[in-house]
């Protein structure tokens, strides 16, 4: 759902109410939810929590909330499912680039999720996602990731043999591929 005009207001506000001054706690959906990580972009947020799920809020235009769609949420969102449908769990790792995201799960694959822009998001194109979608690669190629990290455009993973991978925009040499 594209953002209407109401939201582009608030978004385009310089109210201080958007902008604390001070640390504020965030409040989820049940309060037994216990936060071990979280990761910002340029205009959003995910936390995971200990028993491996997944929340998001902020400004989802770049597909950067993982919803399934481009949105706006002001306060965390689960994210339910991926983008073949199903249920986004047992995440371990979670890291937000400025306008995509990705995740590791307990199996050792991984997701990405939002701008594609100079394949950022590791799917062979640059075609941007509005739920997390599974980097094949990996998995096609039997290499179990460890780490993960999203960068301003570009990702990358270490795997379980100590192997860094790495894609997306490389100027100024910052992929280390030994080109620009």
């Amino acid at each position: 759902m594209p953002l209407n005009a109401e939201q582009m207001k608030i978004i385009n506000s310089e109210s201080h109410d958007l902008l604390p001054l001070k640390p504020s706690i965030v409040k989820f959906p049940d309060p037994t939810i216990i936060i071990q990580k979280v990761s910002s972009g340029s205009s959003f947020t995910l936390a995971m929590s200990t028993d491996g799920f997944v929340y998001s809020w902020g400004l989802g235009n770049s597909g950067g909330l993982g919803l399934g769609e481009l949105s706006m949420t002001y306060t965390p969102t689960l994210i339910k499912q991926d983008k073949s449908g199903k249920q986004f769990v047992n995440i371990k790792n979670i890291s937000c680039g400025s306008n995509h995201c990705l995740g590791l799960d307990g199996q050792g694959l991984v997701f990405s999720w939002g701008n594609g822009l100079g394949g950022r998001l590791g799917h062979g194109d640059e075609t941007g996602e509005n739920s997390p979608k599974e980097i094949a690669y990996f998995r096609e190629n039997n290499i179990r990731v460890q780490n993960i990290q999203g960068g301003e455009s570009n990702s990358a993973v270490i795997t379980s043999k100590n192997e860094l991978y790495i894609w997306g925009v490389g100027m100024c040499g910052k992929l280390g591929t030994g080109k620009t």
